[in-house]
């Protein structure tokens, strides 16, 4: 259960499938829409459940930032996220393009039964 003060990322759903995956924090609640304080671009936006996702350990944030801006974070479990431009397979320290979600996940699997 998400609450105020909680950090979170943006999942690459949604409104958010242009910006990468920012990095943000809760500060307030109404129903099931979060808002959410962005902190690099520094903006607030309203944002749903399937938008936004936890994010447990600030200190460990790896990240990739293009010239256009989106910044997309590399760091946590393996999981396909949607950008503009297509899939991808984010996480462990990778950026993996992918034709669709569903080549995401058969490769999220092969990675984690031969992670090398």
């Amino acid at each position: 259960m998400l609450k105020i003060g909680d950090t979170i990322r943006s999942t690459g759903r949604g409104k958010s499938i242009s910006w990468g995956n920012y990095i943000g924090t809760i500060v307030n609640i109404m129903d099931d829409r979060y808002l959410i304080e962005w902190l690099d671009p520094q903006f607030s936006e309203w944002m749903s459940i399937d938008e936004i996702e936890p994010l447990d350990n600030l200190k460990e944030i790896t990240f990739l930032k293009f010239s256009d801006g989106m910044i997309i974070h590399t760091n946590g479990p393996l999981k396909t996220i949607e950008l503009a431009d297509g899939f991808y397979v984010a996480g462990a320290g990778r950026l993996i393009p992918v034709e669709s979600e569903e080549e995401g996940k058969r490769l999220i699997e092969k990675l984690k039964r031969d992670p090398a």
